[in-house]
């Protein structure tokens, strides 16, 4: 299978990437417009923590780009809590895009742009176990294959949608629940790397459950 991205606005496969998508951390910044719902937050920049991972976390995805397809093994319920992984930071993308659009908010986009980067990564750690994952990264944006993915999907975008604090309540909850199931799966010594990559998506969940609480405290 080739590793494909997905197109943010549209949902659909764009041109692979050349790049490592294990991306060190990025600065989040306030200072934005909660346009959709009429509201401004305060200016202050929040730098995510933790630099020193940088380096780690590339070093982990040249070595992944470095293995053969299909040469990673894993179990039947390691493989599927990757599939559970890779369409729970789906959710949270989508979520936060559509956050983005109806509040003006930037911080909604640009942890957007951040899952999309842990999206990216676990389809190569997909790509890399021989996974075919096509049946849940090909749909449009809101649109899930795990029904449990999907009501979480549709309750939390309903609530959310209420006001500019309740999104980033929502992103609060959405990160809460990404680390307790990047945590579950990465207590299984016999995945290796891949447990390696769940927790350097943990490091960045918990910049962005500290970058959403911070906000929401503004709010």
């Amino acid at each position: 299978m080739k590793s494909m991205n997905m197109n943010k606005s549209a949902g659909m496969y764009a041109a692979p990437s050349a790049d490592c998508t294990l991306a060190g951390p990025t600065q989040v910044q306030t200072g934005l417009l909660g346009g959709g719902f009429g509201q401004q937050s305060g200016g202050f920049a929040l730098q995510r923590a933790g630099l020193g991972q940088q380096g780690s976390a590339n070093n982990d995805c040249l070595v992944l780009t470095t293995l053969a397809d299909g040469s990673l093994s894993l179990t039947a319920e390691s493989a599927a809590g990757l599939i559970y992984m890779i369409e729970e930071e789906k959710m949270a993308r989508d979520l936060y895009d559509a956050f983005a659009e109806q509040t003006g908010s930037v911080v909604f986009d640009r942890i957007s742009n951040s899952e999309q980067k842990h999206f990216d990564s676990l389809l190569l750690v997909a790509q890399k176990a021989g996974i075919d994952v096509s049946a849940v990264t090909s749909n449009a944006a809101g649109i899930f294959t795990n029904a449990s993915i999907q009501s979480m999907y549709n309750d939390l975008f309903a609530q959310g949608s209420i006001s500019l604090d309740a999104a980033y309540e929502v992103g609060v909850l959405v990160e809460q629940a990404d680390i307790a199931d990047l945590q579950q799966y990465s207590a299984d010594a016999s995945i290796g790397i891949v447990g390696t990559v769940y927790a350097h998506l943990e490091a960045g969940s918990e910049h962005h459950l500290a970058a959403f609480s911070q906000y929401a405290a503004l709010v």
